[in-house]
């Protein structure tokens, strides 16, 4: 990046000149690598390439505190499609990806100079803090009371690394899906192979330890004050997908409701 920072990215799926791309966006606690493991056979076939940045603070990305969500397509994302030669592009994101994928879709509008984002999918989203207060929407998940105004830079906020620590190296329940079952026992029933996926790429989040997490995962500003209004955005081809067990507490229905009127 500009400013010397590393950005990890992976590229999977198809290697055709035709293939369409698609920037995927991965949720919190986990990197790009589990939207590669997830995606990289089908999107062969449907001859799609796949690019997957994994977001600051996860991980081989370096760390970025106090960074902005609307930062994350000029800073993090235009060096990926600059170097893999990209014009035009599909976008989509799951829960935390998905202020991201808004994000992308927002800065890479149809009249950007060099890279168009024209289509954007949206898995389980949410919305802002001062986007709910102003239509009087539920708040997402983000919004609690220990994460309200939290700055992780001040001396009592060492219980957000604290957290970190204990949620991913605590044995027998590190990494945090390895004990997804109890948490989630019908998924775990239905679709066996999905936690012990997502367990595996958490491993990967902490390669170079928790210390980002453990801005990251709780710092308000980051995470609820993104510094874009999705009212800007300009893409026209938007899908959202949203289950009623995604709901509780932090992507209600109404979210996801809204963003397609847009």
């Amino acid at each position: 990046t500009k400013d010397g920072r590393v950005v990890e990215y992976l590229v999977y799926g198809s290697n055709r000149e035709d293939a369409t791309v698609m920037v995927q966006m991965h949720g919190a606690t986990s990197t790009g690598g589990l939207m590669c493991t997830w995606n990289a056979e089908m999107f062969k076939h449907l001859n799609i390439r796949g690019i997957a940045p994994t977001m600051p603070n996860s991980g081989y990305s370096d760390i970025q505190p106090d960074r902005r969500i609307a930062n994350f397509p000029r800073d993090d994302l235009a060096p990926i499609l600059w170097a893999e030669g990209v014009d035009e592009f599909l976008v989509d994101g799951h829960s935390l990806g998905t202020s991201h994928a808004l994000a992308v879709a927002w800065y890479f509008g149809p009249n950007h100079a060099e890279h168009r984002c024209i289509g954007l999918g949206l898995n389980c989203p949410y919305l802002s803090t001062p986007l709910c207060d102003e239509l009087g929407f539920r708040c997402d998940a983000d919004d609690l009371f220990l994460v309200r105004n939290n700055d992780p830079r001040e001396w009592h906020a060492a219980w957000n690394f604290t957290l970190a620590d204990v949620t991913n190296l605590l044995p027998f329940a590190s990494p945090p899906m390895a004990i997804g079952h109890m948490i989630w026992p019908k998924l775990a029933e239905e679709r066996p192979w999905v936690l012990p996926m997502v367990a595996e790429d958490q491993k990967r989040t902490g390669a170079r330890g928790y210390v980002g997490q453990g801005y990251e995962m709780t710092c308000y500003a980051t995470n609820t004050l993104w510094g874009f209004d999705p009212r800007h955005i300009r893409t026209k081809h938007v899908a959202v997908w949203w289950a009623h067990d995604d709901g509780s507490p932090g992507c209600p229905p109404e979210h996801g409701k809204w963003l397609p009127a847009l």
